[in-house]
């Protein structure tokens, strides 16, 4: 192991440490917090979403990014409980035939909510890794530099190409 991964695995740890002390929020018959955590890693691989998305500006540089994470359902009270947990925005939205819910996270809430899950997912776990790289070296660099655009420009193709692969089922290896 090196230096860098020991470091890493620690603020990976302190994170879900925080996430017991702050108390997340529990679903009936689920007691543990590591459950839990499974648990909602699951049901993100199943209903969650990592985007990122492109906004034109109009000054500077001709557009910016922002990390997106959606996790959509029929059952409010799940994502009103993974909302109590770690913001964003619940709306609901009509569809032709049904209505459904949709948590909404952006940017530095996003980075929280995959940093926590990411031990726990198994099929989404390319899109979280990537979405949490955007993010941290967004937060970290100068966001209005070509270099920076070109970056930036590069993981938003990895995350479309990803979603559009797990949707329509063909493997990435």
């Amino acid at each position: 192991m090196t230096f860098g991964s020991i470091k890493e695995e620690m603020r990976r740890e302190r994170l879900r440490e925080e996430a017991v002390k702050e108390g997340i929020p529990r679903l009936r018959g689920i007691d543990d917090e590591k459950a839990y955590l499974s648990w909602l890693g699951g049901f993100f691989d199943g209903e969650g979403c990592v985007t990122i998305l492109r906004g034109k500006k109009t000054t500077g540089y001709p557009y910016y990014h922002t990390l997106k994470v959606e996790i959509g359902g029929n059952f409010k009270e799940i994502l009103e409980e993974i909302e109590k947990r770690f913001g964003g925005t619940l709306s609901q939205k009509s569809d032709s035939s049904k209505f459904a819910w949709r948590l909404q996270l952006s940017a530095k809430k996003a980075l929280h909510f995959l940093e926590i899950i990411q031990p726990y997912v198994r099929l989404k776990h390319e899109e979280v890794e990537t979405g949490i790289e955007f993010q941290r070296h967004k937060i970290t660099v100068w966001p209005d530099s070509y270099g920076e655009i070109e970056r930036q420009e590069s993981l938003l193709f990895r995350i479309q190409f990803l979603n559009k692969v797990r949707n329509t089922g063909d493997r990435v290896n």
